[in-house]
């Protein structure tokens, strides 16, 4: 392989991973906007009263399940705005047994005393920009 193939490849690899990035950041988005939809319509069926057993769990259950699709959906779009240098991680080391707790849920100090932490679009605690 001569140098100018290995560099004429490295543009095509840099070119292919710039495209797929803009696709995950694209199909980020307009998954998003169904499942907000999904979401919100499944709270006015939740609200209406005379609801049977059944109907109530498979409420329950698209909502649980829609959750955690804009989760997955939210962390698709933190990968590219991390990418893109809109988000900065803080990087620390931490006792994984400290935010952890015995039934197996993360737990974190409370950097905001007294207040509510702020929140993205999807619940979760933003991240610092």
């Amino acid at each position: 392989m001569t140098l100018r193939q290995a560099q004429s490849w490295v543009e095509e690899l840099v070119d292919a991973d710039r495209r797929k990035d803009e696709f995950l950041a694209m199909l980020g988005h307009e998954l998003r906007n169904p499942l907000g939809t999904i979401k919100n319509s499944v709270g006015l069926l939740q609200s209406e009263p005379g609801q049977t057993y059944a109907q109530r769990k498979a409420q329950a259950l698209i909502d649980r399940q829609v959750r955690r699709m804009m989760r997955l959906v939210d962390d698709l779009l933190d990968v590219s705005r991390i990418r893109h240098g809109h988000l900065h991680l803080r990087r620390e080391r931490m006792d994984l047994r400290a935010a952890v707790s015995p039934g197996g849920h993360f737990k974190f100090p409370h950097p905001w005393p007294g207040q509510n932490p702020p929140l993205d679009g999807g619940g979760r605690v933003m991240i610092t920009r």
